[in-house]
């Protein structure tokens, strides 16, 4: 299908946002704890447990961080803002149980955001992002957080934070990829502005399958408040080969692959590879940053291990398009119940829901 050319198509004002230079180094964006805030953390946990509470009752009240809590907040407003993605270094999780690690997260998490949203349809709260070693099948028919390979530049559903901890290291490569969709997009701009309109049209349908499908045609790319917006996955987007397609017109033509592709590669110019250290928390604004991996290869005594959440910051958050703004109302939909799976089960078989998601 042809992309639309029309005014609401095409570039208009240039759009505002966080550009990221693709030589930032670790300074830029790792926050690195002091004693004092590490000492902080583990009597805020020794609070928060004191007080008999789940993890999913956990905020600044009950895990308070007088000294912490203020740069969080800080941090928080600037990844609205200017500094589209940080990591906070210096919680080792040696010494303390798979569920206290994650208690930890959650009480950190808290002060930069104020929702978690379900990673499917059963009300998960995190996503365990390893290689199912028990799986049968090739790497290629499970889903790419379940598989070694690595992955195209996307963005996670609708979620407004994507967080991860970083739990586990490959014995080589897995690193975290990001690039700013604004860098993305002023490079089509120049390069590519058929492939920008072709982007904003709304000619793309998602076979999702899932409680966040959603079943119009809809675009990948959209300038919202004067902020560029990418939101797709290619997974979503291609399908299943050998699967019948959720939507007759969802083939892609050559010049929709074409548009990916011209993503993928400017976003390749201006990548920065995010060398994770094990307890790492990191938090990225899904609606202005793309990400990707590397492919990894985990050993005996190494296992690449992130655990994922996605966060909303009611007060920070940005307006979103219609079509965004109704998958993320959905995926925040507290009317959902949550299921609060602080330890990853062996994954053997996937659903195609799972095999089209992040």
């Amino acid at each position: 299908m042809a992309a639309q050319t029309s005014a609401e198509t095409s570039p208009t004002a240039t759009p505002t946002g966080p550009a990221v230079a693709n030589d930032a180094n670790e300074a830029g964006y790792v926050y690195h704890l002091s004693l004092k805030e590490k000492r902080e953390v583990d009597m805020a946990m020794l609070h928060f447990k004191g007080l008999g509470l789940d993890g999913h009752q956990i905020s600044p009240l009950v895990f308070p961080l007088p000294t912490l809590g203020k740069t969080l907040r800080a941090l928080a407003a600037g990844l609205h803002t200017n500094q589209p993605f940080f990591t906070i270094r210096g919680l080792n999780p040696s010494g303390l149980t798979p569920e206290d690690t994650v208690l930890r997260y959650l009480g950190i998490a808290s002060f930069v955001a104020n929702k978690i949203g379900a990673q499917d349809a059963y009300g998960n709260v995190f996503a365990h992002i390893r290689e199912a070693k028990y799986a049968l099948g090739p790497q290629e028919d499970r889903p790419v957080r379940d598989s070694t390979l690595a992955s195209h530049f996307h963005t996670d559903e609708a979620c407004d934070i994507l967080a991860m901890h970083t739990s586990g290291h490959a014995e080589e490569g897995g690193n975290h990829i990001v690039a700013s969709s604004l860098d993305v997009y002023n490079i089509l701009c120049q390069t590519r502005p058929d492939v920008i309109a072709t982007l904003m049209a709304p000619i793309w349908h998602f076979d999702t399958r899932g409680r966040l499908a959603w079943g119009q045609a809809r675009p990948l790319l959209f300038e919202h408040d004067g902020r560029v917006i990418f939101n797709f996955n290619r997974q979503a987007l291609q399908g299943i080969p050998g699967i019948e397609p959720l939507f007759l017109e969802s083939s892609l033509s050559l010049e929709q692959m074409e548009a990916l592709n011209a993503v993928e590669a400017a976003a390749r110019l201006v990548q920065i590879a995010l060398h994770a250290e094990i307890g790492d928390i990191t938090f990225v604004n899904n609606f202005s940053m793309l990400h990707a991996r590397e492919s990894f290869r985990d050993s005996p005594t190494q296992t690449r291990h992130l655990i994922r959440m996605w966060l909303k910051n009611s007060e920070l958050a940005q307006t979103l398009p219609p079509p965004i703004a109704e998958l993320n109302r959905r995926l925040f939909d507290e009317s959902v119940k949550r299921t609060w799976n602080m330890l990853p089960k062996a994954r053997l078989a996937f659903t195609f829901a799972e095999r089209l998601g992040p």
